[in-house]
């Protein structure tokens, strides 16, 4: 379905429940120290949605995906993930994926948290981490200026998955998609994967995001925000 403006307030509950897993993330960040462990993490996450009255999780019942250091370039099934003791170090990378449910709607959140100098952080300063926000970055907003209702997610697919390449990253989803429709049921979810002739304006909305790793690094990087068409321009919640 293409969602325009007169259509706004299907969209405004979805703002909300992807406004507080924004929060969340943000809560996130002076919790986030050397130290703490993944679990701590994930389990601090899921605490934090429950204080913002979300206390049920449409991905496999996982209220936050968390990895750390190397374990972030792990690509793992929501029904197969288990939070792992693994601590923070002074310098590293956590991702936090959030799938909060409110009634039977999604949200869908995730952000790479930069530990500088024992400090966490949404954009790094250092030039160790600072090559996968900057793809991160290019990666969405590209994305913006690209989509339109009458490409297909093969197209969207083919064109992000040529920009990893040249920037020397790669793809780390295990099956190699870089988003999903946002639906009511997950059986029903449609990917932005190779020869899906689907157009993104029949998504209604969806999620873009990669999981990339620069080439021979330990790092794996991930932004992901929902989209949707307002009449013919993509914007994110």
């Amino acid at each position: 379905m293409l969602i325009g403006l007169e259509n706004y307030a299907t969209i405004k509950p979805y703002a909300r429940i992807q406004n507080l897993a924004k929060d969340t993330v943000f809560d996130l960040l002076d919790f986030i120290k050397p130290g703490v462990t993944e679990k701590e993490i994930a389990s601090k996450a899921k605490s934090l949605l429950e204080q913002k009255g979300i206390t049920r999780f449409w991905y496999y019942d996982v209220a936050a995906l968390v990895l750390v250091g190397d374990r972030t370039t792990l690509s793992i099934p929501g029904r197969d993930y288990v939070p792992a003791d693994f601590r923070v170090q002074t310098n590293d990378l956590v991702t936090v994926d959030l799938s909060p449910l409110d009634g039977d709607l999604w949200g869908d959140y995730a952000r790479s948290i930069y530990v500088e100098d024992g400090v966490a952080k949404l954009t790094p300063t250092k030039k160790t981490l600072s090559a996968g926000f900057n793809l991160e970055t290019l990666l969405h907003n590209h994305l913006l200026g690209i989509a339109r209702p009458d490409m297909t997610a093969h197209e969207l697919w083919a064109y992000m998955n040529a920009m990893i390449e040249k920037h020397g990253f790669e793809n780390l989803d295990f099956k190699g998609n870089l988003g999903h429709s946002i639906e009511k049921d997950m059986k029903y979810r449609r990917y932005i994967e190779k020869d899906n002739m689907t157009r993104l304006q029949d998504f209604g909305l969806f999620t873009f995001e990669p999981h990339i790793r620069q080439k021979g690094q330990v790092w794996g990087f991930k932004h992901e925000n929902i989209h949707f068409f307002s009449g013919t321009k993509l914007q994110a919640l």
